[in-house]
């Protein structure tokens, strides 16, 4: 007879499980106790239990049959238990004797001295042992004894109790302005330059930057600034509402994978490589997301100057993707309630195997 179940797969309440026969038991037992046990019957006032025989011991036992099939050995046959508990200690003792061996209370001193001059480069001088074996003494450079706790010393942790000590290596070396702009040529390629630190003492963490693109300096955190984190609000504000759209679209016709933002190439820059805002790989398709600041003067934008800037790097980007047989498409900020339209007309194109080549010339329409 088959046994209803809930939706879950558990039994209907008032319901039992099916009682495995001897056989299965028996084959179960061998399986998980290498046929150590023999299972003679269940105890007729509680099902779940069972009486079982240690073949090993000639002694008789009761368990739960559930637990016994999992391999848990018997706590009723004092021999195997206590058995299994003495395996257990004489690995977890091995286990401790090998590594209290790597531990640096049981080195010997020559041992010891040789890894703080490896850790520290000779900073200090291990001069023994304290009282407490778990500790050793060093000597500073200011004559200072020191004691710490041998582990810690190992792993490279600087001992205190010296002033001098702690203001000469838990300070972070100051740069150089030169290291600074080093660092930040790697990050931005020559489009955001350092101009130097701030003379206030508050404010010393922070210096003058100057975003090459927009012309325009402002105060960054030098550690942001190495990191490679922009700081200029007009570079932010490229990353609009309009590139998300498009993107959130994109989302929709391709895997995230195949779609490459902020893309380069070698061969297209003006002083620093430019970027193109999407880069489909499946496709060879660049997509831009041009702005208001792509066709007029803003004054949020750098004004004058910054516009002739992205014209003639627009300029740069049409003839570089028109040489290079690159699909190239322009979508401009008047256009953003279209974008499904533009992208299937564009996808007909690539499918019939047409080239495409969509731009505006930095000219609003008449």
């Amino acid at each position: 007879m088959e046994i209803e179940r809930t939706g879950d797969g558990r039994f209907k309440k008032g319901m039992s499980h099916f009682l495995k026969p001897a056989q299965e038991i028996q084959q179960m037992s061998d399986a998980m106790h290498d046929k150590k046990y023999k299972f003679l019957a269940r105890k007729s006032s509680d099902n779940k239990y069972g009486l079982f025989e240690c073949l090993l011991h000639n002694r008789t036992f009761e368990q739960i049959i559930s637990i016994h099939v999992n391999g848990q050995t018997p706590k009723n046959c004092p021999e195997c238990y206590h058995k299994r508990l003495s395996d257990k200690q004489k690995i977890t003792n091995r286990e401790w004797i090998g590594n209290r061996k790597k531990h640096p209370r049981y080195r010997s001193d020559e041992t010891i001295r040789q890894a703080s001059i490896d850790k520290f480069l000779g900073r200090y001088k291990y001069l023994g042992r304290a009282e407490d074996y778990r500790y050793g003494k060093f000597e500073c450079p200011h004559k200072k004894i020191l004691t710490q706790v041998l582990y810690q010393h190992t792993k490279g942790v600087h001992p205190i109790g010296c002033t001098k000590c702690i203001n000469e290596v838990r300070v972070f070396p100051r740069r150089s302005d030169d290291e600074i702009r080093e660092l930040g040529l790697k990050q931005f390629e020559g489009k955001i330059y350092f101009l130097g630190r701030l003379k206030s003492e508050d404010r010393r963490h922070y210096g003058n930057v100057l975003c090459r693109e927009h012309g325009i300096s402002f105060q960054q955190s030098i550690t942001n600034y190495i990191k490679g984190v922009r700081g200029c609000v007009l570079c932010r504000k490229e990353s609009s509402k309009f590139q998300h759209a498009v993107f959130k679209y994109l989302k929709t016709q391709f895997d995230e994978d195949d779609i490459k933002t902020e893309k380069k190439f070698e061969g297209c820059k003006n002083v620093y490589q430019l970027r193109f805002d999407f880069y489909i790989k499946s496709k060879n398709l660049l997509i831009e997301c041009d702005g208001i600041q792509h066709f007029t003067s803003q004054d949020y934008w750098g004004g004058e100057e910054g516009y002739k800037v992205r014209v003639f790097n627009d300029q740069i980007k049409n003839a570089f993707t028109k040489k290079n047989k690159i699909h190239f498409v322009r979508i401009s900020f008047y256009e953003q309630h279209s974008i499904e339209e533009i992208m299937e007309k564009i996808f007909v194109q690539l499918h019939t195997g047409q080239r495409v080549y969509r731009i505006h010339d930095n000219k609003l329409p008449e």
